[in-house]
């Protein structure tokens, strides 16, 4: 009967009620594991606090495994269809991540796999693992090198006394004055979001060889170079101090 009355519903609905019934019948669950920064060891006890546009907020501890998962929420979902969801982990004595989902225009089931790193405060990190890709012969960020800005900006905002540098590459194609533009477009973007300039430093790295072994390369196929390459068109973001004042 249940089947039945179901399709008698949507042959009623017309196609805006049919996209709504489809969205119903989608599943978002939001799940990861927490790290230590540089190690593969599990953080436990850490905060995952989810945000809404929708306007929910819940959150869950990383458990001895460093796991946290969202699910169900009784008969009702953590993840809902067409939203946009901020994330914050946090853990004493470690610097805050950010980072961000959304299930907005999605028209499949999806479930958002995540590990986050969380670094020790107050001790410089060379690498946190957080980079902003660029197109070739552009210095110009596009909407995911934006977001990716976006989460720098929230994690400086978390961490108040924190100084970074931009460490801009260009590859062995381009020219190296991108190196520098890449990182300057990143600085005036996080300015514009309100991030002191004083808290930002920038500095070229320009083209480098690429990281990868020419043996390894030799029996690749165009587009896995083209990968290669393409990791060298970025922007690198490191902690270099935790003394800034106003």
């Amino acid at each position: 009967m249940r089947a039945i009355l179901a399709l008698s519903l949507a042959l009623g609905m017309g196609a805006a009620g049919r996209a709504a019934q489809a969205q119903d019948t989608l599943g978002f669950q939001l799940q990861g594991t927490v790290y230590v920064h540089g190690d593969t060891v599990p953080l436990t006890g850490a905060m995952i606090e989810v945000f809404g546009t929708d306007g929910s907020h819940f959150n869950a501890l990383s458990d001895d495994k460093g796991r946290f998962f969202f699910t169900g929420n009784g008969q009702q979902r953590y993840i809902n269809a067409n939203t946009s969801y901020s994330i914050r982990v946090s853990a004493e004595d470690r610097l805050v991540v950010n980072d961000q989902v959304s299930t907005v225009g999605l028209t499949e089931s999806t479930t958002f796999v995540k590990e986050y790193y969380l670094a020790k405060l107050n001790v410089i990190h060379d690498d946190f693992g957080i980079f902003i890709q660029y197109d070739r012969h552009s210095g110009a960020l596009d909407q995911e090198g934006e977001t990716m800005a976006d989460i720098v900006a929230a994690m400086l905002d978390d961490n108040p006394t924190m100084v970074i540098e931009l460490r801009g590459h260009c590859d062995a194609n381009e020219d190296t004055i991108l190196a520098v533009k890449r990182s300057e477009e990143v600085m005036h973007y996080l300015v514009k979001k309100g991030v002191e300039v004083k808290r930002i430093q920038v500095r070229r790295f320009g083209a480098r060889e690429s990281e990868y072994p020419a043996a390894e390369l030799k029996d690749q196929t165009p587009e896995y170079h083209e990968k290669v390459i393409a990791w060298h068109r970025r922007v690198d973001i490191a902690a270099v101090s935790f003394d800034y004042r106003r």
